[in-house]
């Protein structure tokens, strides 16, 4: 387990090359969180309000959850795809996700305000030198997800909202999901064939307990408003 660190940041370092990068407004460790075997890292998020300390406020009650998030979350449900030949669109569905916010009590290794919202980066332990741990990822990743024999990875995608931290919520929570569906997935599948249509829905179910679900970097499109978040948790 010692060298797990040092295999993660190699992995995302061969995804894809140096590129630049339209101008950044976040801090270095939102774009790559740190990663610390034994440590659990997140963020907390909240609105900008005219008072940042009621901001702040709920940045460190919303970093709380998101560390027990990190800790463990049982994802359960299913989601039903139709398809009508090559053509395939989603039916919705359900997935919930479930967590303990007991015996949390977050660390708070740094803060930043942005246009119109905060952040909190926060630990559940003190941890000494986490700049030095900052995953090296690049802007790419989003467009190939890295593959490892030691890690799963998953990508989660929202679009721009007009809160862009619900943005970045919602593109974890969907990048969890995303996740537990690539470690366990099971499909039902009713076809109907008529001449040369193939018609049909395929129901994905998926029901798993992850732990040590960690966010490890972050990425904006202003051009498409979208923002991609990437996951990793160790195999082992």
């Amino acid at each position: 387990m010692g060298g797990i660190r040092e295999i993660l940041v190699m992995v995302l370092l061969s995804v894809v090359p140096e590129l630049s990068h339209e101008k950044i407004t976040y801090p270095l460790w939102f774009q790559r969180m740190p990663y610390m075997e034994g440590v659990y890292f997140a963020i907390g998020y909240a609105p900008r309000y005219t008072y940042l300390s009621s901001s702040f406020k709920e940045a460190k009650e919303n970093l709380k959850k998101n560390l027990a998030y990190v800790r463990g979350v049982i994802i359960d449900g299913e989601l039903g795809f139709l398809k009508e030949n090559t053509q395939i669109a989603g039916v919705g569905g359900t997935i919930r996700d479930t967590t303990d916010t007991s015996g949390i009590h977050p660390v708070i290794l740094d803060s930043a305000v942005c246009k119109d919202f905060v952040l909190v980066l926060g630990a559940t332990k003190n941890a000494e030198g986490w700049k030095a741990h900052l995953v090296k990822s690049r802007p790419l990743w989003y467009k190939e997800i890295p593959s490892s024999s030691n890690f799963f990875f998953a990508v989660g995608t929202a679009p721009l909202y007009a809160y862009e931290h619900d943005s970045w919520l919602y593109a974890e929570e969907n990048a969890r999901y995303n996740l537990a569906m690539e470690i366990f997935t099971k499909i039902k599948a009713l076809r109907k064939y008529h001449n040369e249509t193939i018609q049909g829905i395929t129901v994905e179910s998926t029901s798993v307990h992850l732990r040590n679900v960690q966010v490890l970097a972050r990425h904006i499109d202003i051009k498409n408003r979208s923002v991609y978040v990437l996951v990793g948790i160790p195999k082992k």
